[in-house]
């Protein structure tokens, strides 16, 4: 084939292909034209496939991150500020050190806005969230969980005196029932003057398909109305539970199945 000027430019179809061969090389391949379709092809090939090929080198690795700590200074107010993290959770630490209103909106700057100071843990895949906040005092700390599945339970500590007597509690239960509302397996709210310690929560159905559990501590829900697949253990490594909060499991069923539920909990209170 004749050799292609510097100025070269690839023909747009195979028909302006042809264009650009001397007589001789069309007569030499007059018969089937099956080299000048091998040509363009291979042309074509190396158009598109050559481009796509990446060094190693040239590839950027971009790292998975469990988390990520963002610290907002509450003295700077915000209007539907966007921060682009990647998540499945969000984790108010310290609402308790700021003054001011501080919300946040899930995803789209138009959704409902939810108190950040109120509402202290946010669970659910999102790409993006909206901050807004009057002009304030304090840093409010948030944690964003990121690519992996990643929960935050806080351990709070309380002076407990040396004095003190350990209370054990009965927290055995059995429900058996069809129920389609929820029916109490374990209620407790820490009174005055004592301090809980929960370690774990067990869990447990004769039928696994139908039975749905809710567990909340602190005002956290842990599980709402969901299905275990199979015997179940939380764990909550000697978490600290002031007076006045309290823990609460449940079960129910669908309404027409009869189901037996059960619940154990590692618990003690101190005071």
């Amino acid at each position: 084939m004749a050799q292609e000027p510097s100025n070269y430019q690839e023909p747009p179809n195979y028909q302006e292909f042809l264009k650009t061969l001397t007589w001789l090389e069309k007569l030499g391949d007059s018969f089937t034209g099956l080299d000048n379709r091998l040509d363009y092809l291979n042309r074509l090939l190396s158009t598109v496939i050559v481009p796509a090929i990446v060094k190693p080198e040239d590839k950027k690795y971009i790292p998975l991150i469990p988390y990520r700590k963002l610290d907002l200074d509450i003295s700077q107010e915000r209007d539907n500020m966007e921060f682009p993290y990647t998540g499945n959770l969000i984790y108010v630490k310290n609402p308790q050190n700021i003054t001011g209103a501080v919300t946040i909106k899930m995803e789209d700057a138009t959704n409902d806005e939810l108190d950040l100071l109120t509402v202290r843990r946010i669970r659910g895949p999102f790409t993006k969230f909206y901050i807004s906040n009057t002009a304030g005092t304090g840093i409010l700390e948030i944690v964003i969980g990121g690519h992996y599945a990643f929960e935050i339970f806080p351990l709070e500590a309380y002076n407990i005196p040396e004095a003190a007597v350990e209370y054990v509690l009965n927290t055995y239960n059995i429900y058996s029932g069809n129920s389609n509302s929820d029916q109490t397996l374990f209620s407790r709210t820490i009174p005055n003057g004592k301090v809980g310690i929960l370690d774990s929560i067990e869990l447990d159905t004769d039928n696994y398909d139908i039975a749905q559990f809710t567990i909340i501590v602190k005002d956290v829900t842990i599980l709402n109305g969901e299905k275990i697949p199979t015997s179940f253990t939380k764990e909550f490594p000697s978490l600290h539970l002031e007076a006045k909060k309290s823990i609460s499991v449940k079960v129910r069923s669908d309404g027409a199945t009869t189901i037996k539920a059960w619940c154990d909990l590692s618990y003690k209170e101190v005071g």
